[in-house]
């Protein structure tokens, strides 16, 4: 299913094609939302299961831009209902913008491994260059998503279930 999703998306044009602009005098803002949403989300699953799988991610690119972080989703509310009625920021937007972010790292582990047979690479010199990476986008990440003092809601949720 998600090799028949690649292809549709490519078929439309938003991922493994030349940049896209999305006219909106041809779609509503729902609509390019939507489609942008759709893109990035189809790269964060391919990037995942591949890497998982041990092989290259199909979707080395996406052609349309991403959201903003506050345009994908203004800091809203969200209640862990019924276990609490107390409501936190919810900060999807941020989620998902960073969460791209390490979709390109994942998308170049999967890659990884056939570009140091093919060039010769040192695997050791591949993985802590992965490893740098890594430890950078983990440093950067907003003071918001502090694990220990303020975990995600997603996170919140996992542990009472």
């Amino acid at each position: 299913m998600l090799h028949r999703a690649i292809e549709m998306a490519e078929d439309l044009k938003i991922v493994k094609s030349d940049h896209r602009e999305l006219n909106r005098s041809q779609f509503s803002e729902e609509m390019v939302a939507s489609i942008k949403r759709t893109a990035w989300g189809l790269f964060q699953i391919d990037t995942i299961v591949h890497t998982n799988f041990l092989k290259p991610s199909r979707v080395h690119e996406v052609s349309v831009e991403r959201l903003s972080r506050d345009e994908d989703n203004p800091i809203g509310t969200w209640m862990p209902y019924p276990i609490s009625d107390r409501t936190q920021p919810s900060y999807m937007g941020q989620y998902f913008d960073e969460s791209c972010n390490l979709s390109y790292i994942a998308r170049d582990i999967s890659r990884s491994g056939q570009v140091a047979k093919q060039k010769d690479i040192d695997p050791n010199k591949v993985k802590q260059d992965v490893y740098n990476r890594l430890r950078q986008w983990e440093t950067n990440l907003p003071e918001i998503f502090i694990p220990k003092k303020r975990p995600a809601p997603h996170i919140l949720l996992l542990r009472f279930v």
